[in-house]
């Protein structure tokens, strides 16, 4: 019994962690996109960078 126990822990913990780890990836995008979007706004304030690639 304790084999089993053993199995659906660690199965358990897969799952915690495959959904903290696609939360961080969620969080790391939000983050790069409001960034790049604050960027943008900064550049445009102050007249430069109409042409200009952010993500460069």
């Amino acid at each position: 019994m304790d084999a089993v126990n053993a199995v659906q822990s660690a199965k358990a913990q897969e799952v915690c962690q495959n959904v903290m780890m696609a939360t961080q990836a969620y969080t790391l995008k939000s983050v790069t996109q409001l960034q790049e979007k604050m960027m943008a706004q900064l550049f445009e304030s102050m007249g430069i960078g109409q042409n200009l690639n952010i993500k460069a």
